[in-house]
């Protein structure tokens, strides 16, 4: 069983961000209109801020486990989270390199595997790249990726669904 370690942060990470932000919107709105600070005000709000601190550090750090090699599962896990994809059940596999437009006017790239169940269903694994690997994948060499390990895998032994670049 090979095993690969890529910065993929799974999508429900966000949203979990997303309402803790809204959480601390709201307390802070509600301590500012009431004017009064409870003791148990106080500590909801610590504990929200430590919340919303402790997943902003994880996601910073904690990087995706691939693991695949062993039958048809890819089981990939990130913190305590994990799922896996069933290569039977996948159509076809594609990659694509995605670039993002920063605010101070830089470029981020990322590598997207795309596992497509059908048209309109599939899942993502998502790898940033660093300036010098990416510009190397723009002359479509890929091989100083992580997740290229996975698409050689899906492509020496399911052909007919590795599909290439896309």
């Amino acid at each position: 069983m090979e095993k690969i370690r890529i910065k993929h942060i799974p999508r429900c990470i966000f949203i979990v961000m997303i309402i803790l932000s809204v959480l601390a919107i709201g307390m802070n709105g509600t301590l500012k209109m009431t004017g009064k600070y409870e003791k148990y005000d106080m500590i909801y709000g610590l504990i929200i801020c430590g919340l919303f601190l402790t997943v902003l550090f994880l996601i910073l750090l904690v990087k995706a486990t691939v693991k695949f090699g062993e039958g048809s599962i890819v089981k990939c896990r990130w913190f305590f989270l994990s799922w896996s994809i069933d290569l039977d059940n996948i159509n076809a596999v594609t990659y694509t390199l995605k670039s993002h437009r920063t605010r101070g006017g830089g470029t981020r790239y990322s590598l997207h595997m795309l596992f497509y169940v059908d048209a309109d269903h599939f899942k993502v694994l998502k790898e940033p790249l660093d300036q010098h690997i990416a510009e190397e994948c723009i002359r479509h060499r890929f091989d100083q990726t992580e997740l290229m390990k996975l698409y050689r895998y899906i492509e020496t032994t399911y052909p007919d669904k590795a599909k290439g670049y896309e």
